[in-house]
């Protein structure tokens, strides 16, 4: 049976095929994409510290070295915040390649970890361990956690202020300025957060 031609030329076709998720053009820039802008960021932060302390500023300065984030201001001065997050083909190809790529290096680090507390091991362990290559493995793996930390921690205090400014009418501004946020707004959710960070 042959396929008419007009399948191909069909609009929505061609936009599927030039989406980024399936584009391979720009090399790298094809396996990764950035998230939804997260609006006034610096002010989810300074309610996450009157919270929980500065935990948020410090993973916020550690992932601007790494290249993770994209931060913006716009003209009015709002600052957002996106992060670069994998495409579907390169979750799938992480994914695909994980038993190769990573189980190692996880079961390695694991091994010598335990292996620098028994006695006769621990010397030749804490070199192994302490290699280059195992540590910048590490600091890669540490800047994928910090990143989720980052915006799991935003989006969380998001949803919570805004919740506070619906029952109470206060602005960003306003709840950003006060000690702590209302306490039924907070109470189990940055208890929650604090166990985790």
């Amino acid at each position: 049976m042959k396929i008419s031609n007009n399948l191909y030329n069909n609009a929505a076709i061609k936009n599927r095929m030039q989406n980024q998720d399936v584009s391979f053009k720009g090399g790298a820039n094809a396996l990764v994409k950035a998230s939804k802008e997260i609006v006034d960021y610096d002010k989810l932060l300074k309610v996450a510290s009157n919270e929980i302390g500065d935990v948020g500023d410090k993973l916020l300065s550690k992932l601007e070295k790494s290249g993770r984030i994209v931060l913006k201001q716009a003209d009015n001065g709002a600052k957002s915040i996106s992060f670069k997050e994998p495409t579907i083909i390169k979750s799938f190809i992480d994914s695909a390649t994980f038993p190769i790529r990573e189980l190692p290096f996880l079961i390695t680090d694991g091994a010598l970890k335990l292996a620098k507390k028994v006695s006769g091991l621990s010397t030749s362990a804490s070199k192994l361990y302490d290699s280059s290559f195992l540590a910048s493995r590490r600091a890669a793996s540490q800047v994928s956690e910090d990143m989720n930390m980052l915006q799991g921690l935003l989006e969380t205090t998001k949803k919570l202020t805004d919740s506070a400014s619906k029952n109470s009418g206060k602005t960003l501004d306003e709840l950003a300025s006060m000690k702590e946020l209302p306490k039924k707004h907070k109470r189990r959710t940055f208890s929650k957060i604090k166990q985790v960070l």
